[in-house]
């Protein structure tokens, strides 16, 4: 029974391999594998990989830095892939690069807003 995968972003590279980030499975845990640089470089976010064997990690729910331990906004897990690999590109094509153009009054209006969200709390617990 072959396993999809689909790409959400190339993640970080090392020497030798490269984190693979897969969209969220059913239970909400954000998957990812290492593969090999070579094969890391010709993929890109949302092609899909059908493989043949897969085998999923620990779920991780925290990681630790520093001594401090953090908790995950999303859950992940290591997926080991075994077998054929197929690779498919999306059904429709890339879409086109956003474009955003700000009127004029909108940099005034932020620096408006901001100015007031640091503004200090009166006694009465109210600002702006």
């Amino acid at each position: 029974m072959p396993y999809q995968f689909t790409i959400a972003a190339i993640g970080g590279s090392g020497p030798k391999s490269t984190a693979v980030n897969f969209l969220k499975n059913e239970e909400g845990i954000r998957l990812w594998a290492w593969m090999s640089n070579d094969i890391a470089s010709r993929l890109r976010p949302g092609m899909t990989l059908v493989v043949e064997q897969a085998s999923v990690g620990k779920t991780e729910t925290t990681y630790e830095k520093n001594g401090v331990v953090t908790d995950l906004k999303v859950p992940k897990a290591q997926v080991f892939l075994g077998g054929a690999i197929s690779v498919r590109k999306p059904e429709s094509e890339p879409l086109a690069p956003i474009t955003v153009v700000f009127e004029d009054d909108c940099d005034a209006y932020a620096e408006a807003y901001d100015k007031k969200k640091n503004a200090p709390v009166t006694e009465d617990g109210d600002f702006f």
